[in-house]
């Protein structure tokens, strides 16, 4: 497997290739040197990829997509998407980094940002499977599976005692992460909410103090989080989205890519959740109104 992108990109190819190895495939997943621990802790074989998705993460955001707004963000571009593609025949072809067993990949599943894939396969004549989470056409409806109620799973009730649960939130790389996070802080003081904020990549370099009502949190599995929060606000990534429904969350998104915008319009319509904010438009009282909606029982149900 050859996965390009932030942790909501691995996880669900990290997923498939737990299931696969139930099914008595051996799974290699090549991904991204901050992905190692996350990767091995599932039981997958792992193996490096070049690039930095911070930077690419960080890239996509500051130009709202591929197109960059600058001369010198090409530069930086070319030199991830290098660093990446020359990693690929590797990671389907060279032995284990720590083991030294041998590997030759038979076929190979991958993510469309992890380009020069089909190239890889080409040249060692093996079959080869893109797919992405996210709906490309139109005619694509939606996933069941992201929620719970629809396939017969019961959704998350809250003991009684937790009536004030916290609001969590976790944004992409930011071109201003200390503004942000005072709107965060504002908004939640705003509408009397504890939060959980998750700092991310950027959000960890700001010293700032927050309330006793906020608490900082550094890489924590979704799917453990999401189920002890009353809602949810980040990026609009496909992953976070399918982990807060899963959950029973109401989603609110700050939408940074076009992709964030389709994801949040529909959860929108569903009724799951209020419309999203463009993240040029994210304010105190923007997020304070989507935090009340969240809040609302009627949504709940």
């Amino acid at each position: 497997m050859l996965v390009v992108g932030t942790r909501g990109d691995v996880q669900p190819f990290l997923a498939i290739a737990e299931r696969l190895q139930e099914f008595g495939h051996h799974v290699r997943l090549a991904t991204h040197a901050n992905f190692s621990s996350f990767v091995r802790s599932a039981g997958v074989d792992f193996y490096p990829l070049g690039g930095d998705p911070r930077v690419l993460a960080g890239y996509m955001a500051r130009n709202k997509g591929f197109i960059p707004s600058a001369p010198g963000e090409i530069s930086t571009q070319r030199k991830q998407l290098k660093a990446i593609i020359e990693s690929l025949l590797a990671a389907c072809t060279e032995p284990d980094m720590e083991t030294g067993m041998p590997f030759k990949a038979q076929a190979i599943i991958a993510n469309p940002p992890a380009y020069g894939h089909v190239h890889v396969a080409e040249a060692l004549r093996i079959p080869i499977h893109i797919f992405f989470t996210m709906p490309w056409t139109f005619s694509t409806q939606g996933y069941a599976f992201s929620l719970p109620s629809s396939i017969g799973r019961p959704t998350y009730e809250f003991p009684h005692p937790l009536a004030r649960v916290p609001q969590s939130a976790g944004f992409w790389p930011l071109e201003d992460p200390k503004n942000t996070m005072d709107i965060i802080l504002e908004a939640l003081k705003d509408t009397g909410q504890r939060g959980i904020v998750d700092q991310g990549w950027e959000i960890l370099e700001i010293v700032m103090e927050v309330p006793d009502s906020v608490f900082l949190l550094k890489d924590c599995p979704h799917d453990w989080l999401f189920p002890q929060c009353a809602a949810v606000v980040h990026h609009g990534g496909a992953g976070t989205t399918a982990m807060g429904l899963r959950a029973g969350c109401p989603d609110n998104y700050s939408a940074i890519l076009w992709r964030s915008v389709l994801l949040g319009d529909r959860v929108h319509k569903k009724g799951l959740g209020p419309a999203p904010i463009p993240i040029a438009r994210l304010s105190a009282e923007s997020l304070s109104n989507a935090i009340r909606f969240m809040r609302e029982p009627e949504l709940k149900r």
